[in-house]
């Protein structure tokens, strides 16, 4: 997602050298050939990727719960709720203020670090690897929060639709293996993993989360 604005931020960088005409270039020097400019356009890129990032997983996770709520009921498609469960900030925050945090700690990273390399006198291909190092460290970052989202809105979705349908309990599911982390392993423990449906424990419980829950009889 962020190599568009990084690219970008680079090619101003590449331009802030040849004006200075000097293989390495101080933090002075660097602001007086327009590093503080840079920076500010780097921002706006930023800003404008968050807004177009944002609106685009909100259709996204949209769908996720439409499908599952409809696969589940065989009922007509919720577009109202979906949208509403969508903006909720289900996990302390929603998809949009999320991204818009990770794009403010990615501008933070990149204005410290390159100042920092600067301060010592850092030549361009050093700081064009930090660059794209920092670039491809915040893109993972946001790769694994859509699929954090969406996972949580195909169990959103699955999950209203089993309240509709009118299931009572649930039982709470992991995979099982040496990577289910300790609080999942508790959550299926307790009880035998057996849950009123309205007291049903929210998916995903972290990042990279695999647990789910299934319609239970008692």
């Amino acid at each position: 997602m962020y190599h568009k604005a990084i690219n970008k931020l680079i090619t101003s960088i590449n331009n802030i050298y040849k004006k200075s005409k000097r293989e390495e270039i101080t933090l002075g020097i660097a602001r007086k050939y327009g590093l503080s400019l840079a920076f500010k356009q780097f921002q706006k890129d930023l800003n404008r990727l968050s807004q177009k990032e944002s609106s685009k997983l909100s259709k996204e996770m949209q769908k996720h719960y439409v499908d599952k709520y409809v696969d589940t009921t065989g009922k007509r498609r919720p577009l109202k709720k979906a949208k509403e469960k969508a903006s909720y900030p289900w996990s302390g925050m929603n998809s949009t203020q999320r991204i818009a945090k990770n794009s403010q700690q990615l501008n933070y990273q990149v204005i410290q670090k390159v100042e920092d390399v600067l301060r010592k006198g850092g030549n361009k291909p050093q700081v064009v690897s930090l660059l794209l190092d920092i670039a491809n460290k915040y893109t993972d970052r946001h790769s694994v929060l859509v699929r954090t989202e969406l996972w949580h809105m195909d169990l959103l979705g699955e999950l209203d639709g089993m309240k509709q349908n009118k299931v009572q309990y649930v039982k709470y599911i992991s995979e099982g293996d040496h990577r289910v982390c300790p609080e999942c392993i508790s959550l299926e423990a307790y009880n035998e993993g057996i849950y009123a449906i309205e007291e049903a424990p929210i998916l995903p419980r972290h990042p990279r989360c695999r647990c789910h829950l299934i319609p239970y009889e008692k």
